[in-house]
């Protein structure tokens, strides 16, 4: 929900032309990739990477 929110432009499915469970695929791998890169720039900036 929180990469939906973040990312969905607050469409439903049906207005972004796909199925619902394609949408919900989609939004994790976002949400997967936008976490990852915050801790990674995180670990910089904090001097632990």
């Amino acid at each position: 929900m929180l990469a939906w929110q973040q990312w969905g432009e607050g469409k439903p499915p049906a207005g972004m032309g796909m199925k619902g469970d394609k949408l919900v695929g989609d939004m994790y791998v976002k949400f997967d990739v936008g976490t990852e890169e915050k801790q990674t720039e995180s670990l910089i900036t904090d001097g632990l990477g």
